[in-house]
């Protein structure tokens, strides 16, 4: 059996009044559990007159990437891939995301022409729990012609998932396949492969590759680590470990607000002032007028599913807000 990985995430330090919060998720074959989420907001609106979102939900699962260089940021290419018909490099021509992405060069002498990397020590599924092995990967052509397939195999080759046959374009894909893990064979390696279907010699190129062990039959948004955000990390060197993400939050359930400035706020809508509107139309919109200097504290529960909106309540200003929000998490 694999590892456990046991991630404290470091103490969330929110811009209002609460105290510091330290969140704990276990990463068991895929899965974090977050019994609760916390998010710093700090927004000045940027234009007077002109609504803005304070925060806008966009709930992504909690998940880790096995493949250790999704994005190509380091040069491993020699070491982590096997050319199978076509030759495997770094470049920087195209990247979706950073700067590099892998180029897949078919040799254009037969069907099936591709390369392969190797994921290690996979879990087996149990007669608890049922595992899958999902792989995923924004793919694109040097120009729009010829087709790709994503393949999971054994270390023998042989076949065991696949893509359907899809159309190379100029522009980035995703496509994904899914493999349901058999019962005992734990600490199996597995290869993912990216091959052509038809004979020919367009230069393919792949980024964002992400691979997943999940008790669920699914794959989940690509994990992008950005610097300085506190849902995403890398669990070891960048470019070089499993990268992670916490659930973002699905619903906002509580928040500490602080108003600089007086300010027209809405929950899951679209705020207005009374600068243009009537007051009748300021109610209708659910807008909520806060003085300046106000500090809203909702301790009790309540369920915010889209965004918070604000906008200026005094002519001319461009009110800031800050504190922080929490709620449930997306698993």
């Amino acid at each position: 059996m694999p590892t456990k990985n046991f991630i404290n995430l470091a103490k969330v330090q929110t811009a209002g009044q609460r105290q510091d919060k330290t969140v704990d998720y276990k990463d068991y074959y895929g899965h974090l559990r977050v019994a609760e989420r916390y998010q710093p907001v700090d927004v000045t609106l940027a234009t007077t007159n002109t609504v803005q979102d304070l925060i806008t939900l966009s709930p992504k699962k909690a998940a880790v990437n096995w493949f250790t260089n999704p994005s190509f940021g380091v040069d491993d290419i020699s070491a982590a891939w096997t050319a199978d018909g076509a030759a495997a490099s770094r470049v920087t021509t195209a990247p979706r995301s950073g700067t590099h992405h892998l180029l897949l060069n078919p040799t254009n002498s037969a069907t099936n022409e591709g390369a392969y990397t190797l994921i290690r020590n996979v879990p087996a599924s149990n007669v608890n729990h049922t595992y899958h092995l999902g792989v995923s990967a924004y793919v694109r052509g040097a120009t729009a012609a010829s087709d790709f397939v994503i393949q999971i195999t054994d270390t023998s080759g042989t076949v065991l998932a696949t893509t359907a046959t899809i159309s190379l374009t100029a522009s980035y894909v995703r496509a994904n396949v899914i493999y349901t893990l058999p019962i005992g064979l734990t600490g199996t390696d597995y290869r993912v492969r990216i091959a052509t279907v038809a004979d020919h010699n367009i230069n393919i190129y792949v980024d964002d590759l992400q691979v997943e062990v999940r008790d669920v039959n699914e794959v989940t948004d690509y994990i992008n680590v950005t610097a300085g955000a506190i849902e995403t990390a890398w669990q070891g060197t960048a470019n070089a470990s499993m990268s992670q993400r916490l659930g973002t939050l699905d619903v906002i359930q509580y928040f500490d607000l602080t108003f600089v400035g007086a300010t027209y706020v809405a929950f899951d809508n679209v705020a207005i002032n009374t600068i243009g509107n009537s007051a009748a139309e300021v109610a209708a919109s659910g807008s909520i007028y806060v003085a300046a200097g106000t500090v809203w504290r909702r301790e009790w529960k309540t369920n915010i599913y889209s965004n918070i909106s604000f906008i200026n309540a005094v002519a001319d200003e461009t009110p800031r807000v800050y504190g922080s929000v929490s709620g449930r998490p997306s698993k």
